[in-house]
């Protein structure tokens, strides 16, 4: 049986235990779905569907209720990771990072070459600081 993934728990009420993505669908057996490359860092952490917490502690998740890392105009892709929680610290230098500082995603779908444009920790709840903005290009 493939892979679906739900809704991050605690982040939306509605359709919490209904798969909003089944991998399987798309001939892919499991939850990698890209990497994260990060060459300032000499970083390179595979992308997984759902930020929970099994996945953070294996490299970057996708939080699901944001865009896929696709770009575009009124899209925003947020990836989420542990900075030093549990010994996990795939974004422990996040920090260090500066405005035009290169980011690779490669995913199923493409591979784009991003510049860091600022770099923020928000709390697991802060839902509005990750939400899309009409007319901006993430």
């Amino acid at each position: 049986m493939g892979h679906c993934t739900g809704n991050t728990p605690g982040l939306s009420e509605e359709g919490e235990n209904e798969p909003a993505l089944c991998l399987s669908d798309y001939g892919i057996d499991g939850e990698v779905f890209g990497t994260v490359c990060i060459p300032k860092l000499g970083v390179t952490l595979p992308i997984y569907f759902g930020a929970s917490e099994g996945n953070m502690a294996k490299g970057a998740a996708h939080l699901s209720q944001t865009s896929l890392p696709i770009g575009g105009e009124n899209t925003n892709c947020v990836l989420a990771g542990h900075c030093g929680f549990n010994g996990e610290d795939h974004f422990h230098y996040l920090s260090t990072l500066t405005e035009g500082d290169e980011v690779i995603l490669t995913t199923l779908w493409d591979e784009d070459h991003c510049r860091v444009s600022g770099v923020a920790v928000i709390a697991p709840d802060d839902i509005a600081s990750v939400m899309i903005l009409p007319g901006k290009i993430f």
